[in-house]
């Protein structure tokens, strides 16, 4: 038809809504149009999704970007509406209406019709609310309050008045999720107060708010919301994870930076490894004062603990185990020490136990089992049999039984 010209009109004008959802057959007839268009015609493309609409027809056309109306304007053309039509409404009711059309004045438009439908008489903004299912602004001031002041009692109020009101959850959290937002947007950067789509009476609630959260908690809030937006969606229980999300949410304070977690936990390594090293020192390297002297019957109960001792080591540890089968056990209360004497015969595992690696390992063991560190000695018996690669002088005044130091084989 376009063809034809208009009988008493200048232009023919056709208009396309949601232009992106025709056909590449459409598409194909349309740019034949569009490459030889004929005179006193104009084409009208509308589109939301501008990428799905193909070269050859943007190429052609003169494209025009139309921007959300802020939502003082739309609520300026809404009060004039609503007194042109002599209907009573509150002040507040406009910002909710011009805050659900997303800033589409068609659908703010439409929205007021709805509410004035389904109100009748006088408009309140909690009539308005009731309809859209909406909650108030003021209900997300009062969460963030609650969250501040860790109150997991005032967070799982706020879930059953929504519940209870009747409010869809779905909207809720999406609201919570704008809401939230702003804060971040203006602790990160202040400036941007100015460009976001709020009320004046809104940002001056806000201003003083997004400061009292840290970067990292308002990031921990809204990765929480984002998670309960999807899951809702498809549970059968959403208050109950709805709840479960607002108990987290009101301990989200303590919520620390990633980077300052891992420097803690490193810190925390560094620290116990240090102490490990300390406790597992060679008795022999250890340079801090000896325990304090056990009393005589403390002395009695060390002495019949080191058979339960062994036992354990059966279990977790049988080569160190099999190292001290053999070995007398005696303890000195003068001086805390510990002594292992080994006869003649048992010469080499005297000798192993004199490896760091294995002396280290027995001394954690002792203090794990008899919870405190003992410095602990180990004496092999000197006999007439023993060579002189394998013993060293001893004094004359010393017995056969005396401790002698192991020589390197």
């Amino acid at each position: 038809t376009t063809k034809y010209n208009p009988p008493p009109e200048k232009y023919k004008v056709y208009i396309i809504d949601e232009v992106h959802m025709l056909t590449i057959q459409a598409f194909n007839a349309l740019l034949k149009n569009l490459e030889e268009p004929p005179p006193r015609v104009v084409f009208i493309f509308a589109t939301t999704e501008l990428h799905k609409v193909p070269e050859t027809i943007q190429s052609r056309c003169q494209q025009f970007i139309f921007n959300l109306i802020p939502l003082e304007i739309i609520s300026g053309k809404l009060k004039k509406l609503v007194e042109k039509e002599s209907f009573r409404a509150e002040e507040a009711v406009f910002p909710v209406i011009a805050r659900a059309s997303g800033g589409s004045m068609r659908d703010a438009e439409t929205i007021l019709e709805k509410v004035m439908t389904f109100c009748g008489g006088e408009l309140t903004a909690e009539k308005v609310l009731s309809a859209l299912g909406l909650v108030s602004r003021d209900l997300f001031f009062e969460l963030s309050g609650a969250i501040l002041e860790e109150r997991t009692q005032g967070c799982f109020q706020i879930v059953e008045k929504v519940v209870k009101e009747g409010r869809n959850l779905e909207k809720f959290i999406r609201d919570a999720i704008d809401f939230f937002r702003n804060l971040l947007f203006i602790h990160v950067a202040p400036e941007t107060l100015a460009m976001m789509p709020l009320s004046g009476e809104e940002k001056n609630r806000l201003s003083p708010l997004a400061p009292r959260f840290s970067e990292s908690q308002l990031l921990f809030i809204l990765e929480i919301l984002c998670d309960l937006e999807t899951q809702i969606r498809s549970s059968f229980s959403p208050v109950v994870l709805v709840e479960i999300a607002f108990v987290k949410l009101s301990h989200s304070r303590n919520v620390l930076p990633i980077p300052t977690l891992i420097r803690k936990l490193d810190e925390m390594e560094e620290r116990l490894k240090k102490n490990s090293e300390r406790a597992l020192t060679a008795p022999s390297d250890a340079k801090e004062d000896p325990p304090p002297p056990l009393k005589a019957s403390e002395e009695k109960s060390l002495e019949k603990k080191w058979p339960e001792f062994l036992k354990l080591l059966e279990k977790k540890n049988l080569i160190l185990k099999n190292q001290l089968t053999g070995a007398v056990f005696s303890f000195s209360p003068s001086s805390s020490e510990m002594t292992l004497q080994y006869p003649e015969s048992f010469f080499f595992k005297a000798k192993a136990l004199r490896d760091p690696q294995l002396n280290q390992t027995l001394s954690k063991e002792i203090t794990l089992f008899f919870g405190r560190h003992y410095p602990l000695q180990i004496h092999l018996e000197a006999t007439a049999s023993m060579t002189g690669e394998e013993k060293l002088p001893a004094p004359e005044t010393e017995k056969k039984s005396s401790p002698i130091e192991i020589p390197e084989l």
